[in-house]
């Protein structure tokens, strides 16, 4: 009877021995699930979001640490998105990228995009005229209120050039109407620097006017740079040949220059005239520029009487009528004194009527220099 009520106690000790034992592997198959998540947890408040929680239990811990990866995966790709792309798109912009990720594509790709330059005409004199502390502060209101209409118009800072800037329309989130917007954006630009010249002018600060090139075709966009720094911009001959168009503004006195694809793409919502036709340096063929001048609606009136002439003008001019097309250019000078275009097509005239051009000329104007 003893030898059996001391089994019993030998059995009974084992069991509470193995119940304990159990307890104790139970215990550590749960806490170290949790330890290694709240872990984690804390790497992911810290910004660590490629730490790796190793939780391969086949219950509810288990769906926990799978959810926990892939919790860290979107909060990574979140935070690349938005460092990426807070320095050149609005907040805005910027949340529905992190909404649809797809959109955000940042390897190198061929689109069709619009782009703009803009620059400050005569900025290298009126810097010398300042001293650092005032010409800094300067700048940075003028490249404020360019940001700020550039984003309100759903574009992006591509970036700050000295004293200009360039942007562009139809990445990172694509667009059907990026040529419309970057029009708007320039003209927007323009109401913009207006009020600010007039505060400038107040506070004894020098005068300032802007000139912008815009472009529209195909183009490559995505970050370019070393593993160190990178930057989201576009690249290739759509691109120089924006550049070159804001440069080319001086010769015509002329603020907004667009190619023929962006007045194209731009269709209903701009006005614009034709104002020539012109080879320019990295281009074989002739490029078709136009002024911009308004919003579709926005036309000033006394538009409505310059353009005719201007138009009868340009005909005759590639028609080698140099006589009547300068009659026509100065009758529109009649009307706008202050038209550039139309001061520099008569003194072409009447440079073509002293020394006519060849037989092959077909008014292309070449300008191969950069």
């Amino acid at each position: 009877m003893r030898r059996i009520q001391y089994n019993v106690l030998i059995i009974g000790f084992i069991s509470v021995l193995l119940a304990l034992y159990g307890s104790f592997l139970f215990a550590r198959s749960i806490t170290r699930p949790v330890k290694a998540l709240v872990q984690g947890a804390g790497e992911i408040g810290k910004g660590n979001f490629d730490f790796s929680v190793d939780v391969r239990t086949g219950d509810e811990l288990g769906i926990l640490g799978r959810s926990f990866e892939e919790m860290a995966r979107g909060l990574k790709e979140r935070e690349f998105i938005r460092s990426t792309f807070a320095r050149y798109v609005s907040a805005d912009v910027v949340s529905d990228l992190i909404q649809n990720p797809e959109k955000a594509a940042t390897g190198g790709e061929k689109k069709t995009l619009t782009v703009l330059f803009a620059d400050l005409a005569g900025f290298t004199p009126m810097a010398e005229a300042m001293d650092a502390a005032t010409l800094i502060s300067f700048l940075n209101e003028y490249l404020e209120r360019i940001t700020d209409v550039v984003f309100r118009c759903r574009g992006t800072i591509d970036k700050f050039l000295g004293d200009g800037v360039m942007a562009f329309w139809g990445a990172p989130v694509p667009s059907q109407r990026h040529a419309a917007d970057a029009c708007l954006a320039a003209l927007e630009c323009r109401k913009a620097l207006e009020i600010l010249r007039s505060e400038l002018g107040a506070r004894g600060l020098p005068q300032l006017q802007a000139r912008f090139g815009i472009n529209t075709g195909e183009m490559i966009v995505g970050n370019v740079g070393s593993r160190s720094r990178l930057d989201y911009t576009v690249v290739g001959d759509e691109v120089n040949l924006a550049s070159r168009l804001e440069a080319v503004n001086k010769r015509y006195g002329t603020r907004i220059l667009i190619s023929e694809n962006t007045f194209r793409e731009a269709g209903d919502t701009i006005a614009a005239r034709e104002l020539d036709r012109i080879r320019v340096a990295g281009k074989v063929k002739p490029v078709v520029i136009y002024e911009l001048l308004a919003g579709k609606e926005d036309l000033a009136s006394d538009y409505t009487l310059l353009l005719p002439l201007f138009e009868r003008g340009l005909k005759l001019y590639r028609e080698r009528s140099f006589v009547g097309a300068s009659e026509m250019f100065d009758s529109a000078l009649r009307i706008s004194p202050q038209d550039g275009p139309s001061r520099e097509y008569l003194a072409r005239c009447r440079h073509l009527q002293e020394s006519p051009p060849s037989d092959g000329w077909d008014g292309t104007l070449d300008l191969l220099t950069k």
